[in-house]
């Protein structure tokens, strides 16, 4: 099968005019194919926070935050799609532990009845891709890559991540993700946000259904290495 799972719910969902705008303008599209990896080298982090701080600047958010060396304080994991040898979409997957998760500090009612409810919890934080890119093919890339990464290696049952109310109903139709909090400040970029969540159990069965495999099928791709890019045509790990 050359065509991603999370690509097939994309193209099975259907689009809105909205959801148009997170794809790729027909000029100034970046050639070659697009690949997926977990980057720790500190110059591909560095790329992939420069991304970030542009995007976001962009929007208007407050960017103090966004360092690789922030990285350090809770565990976590950076995906960057490549493309012509540059990064041109990023997400960082962060990891529950002593130190907790960043969405901790506006929703800790939440995220403390979900951890009592005995759930294996992640968080996205630091989604970003290039202006007039494939953005749709990124995402789903980024986004199966996580999958592996969040669900395989790490056995989480929950994904979490703030984003800008308007567009959680993107999230929602996409991606799957329910809203489960009001919407509140983000300390971190003085910006409305709102948390949302994916049963990441549930894309097992998704998977079962549409691919025919199962979460522990992936196991036998082993831990993506950092350098290691995965190109799309991988059922596995990206879109076609």
């Amino acid at each position: 099968m050359d065509v991603s799972f999370f690509e097939q719910v994309f193209r099975a969902r259907g689009s809105t005019p909205e959801e148009n705008s997170m794809s790729s303008a027909a000029t100034g599209r970046p050639s070659g194919e697009i690949g997926v990896a977990v980057a720790t080298t500190r110059e591909m982090l560095l790329e992939a926070a420069e991304l970030v701080r542009e995007r976001y600047e962009w929007r208007g958010y407050v960017t103090r935050s966004i360092t690789v060396d922030a990285d350090s304080m809770r565990p976590s994991t950076t995906l960057v799609a490549v493309q012509d040898s540059r990064v041109v979409g990023t997400m960082t997957l962060g990891y529950d532990g002593p130190s907790g998760l960043w969405i901790d500090h506006t929703y800790p009612d939440e995220i403390s009845q979900a951890r009592a409810d005995g759930r294996t919890l992640i968080e996205l934080t630091r989604l970003a891709v290039t202006p007039n890119s494939d953005s749709r093919k990124i995402l789903s890339s980024m986004f199966a890559l996580a999958y592996r990464v969040g669900r395989v290696a790490h056995g989480a049952t929950d994904l979490y991540i703030e984003v800008n109310p308007r567009h959680a109903p993107v999230y929602r139709k996409l991606f799957g993700f329910t809203a489960v909090s009001e919407v509140r400040l983000c300390g971190r970029v003085k910006a409305p946000a709102v948390l949302l969540r994916m049963d990441i159990e549930r894309l097992d069965e998704q998977f079962a259904k549409y691919l025919g495999t199962r979460a522990a099928d992936f196991s036998d791709l082993g831990h993506p290495e950092a350098t290691e890019v995965y190109p799309t045509r991988d059922r596995y790990a990206v879109a076609a």
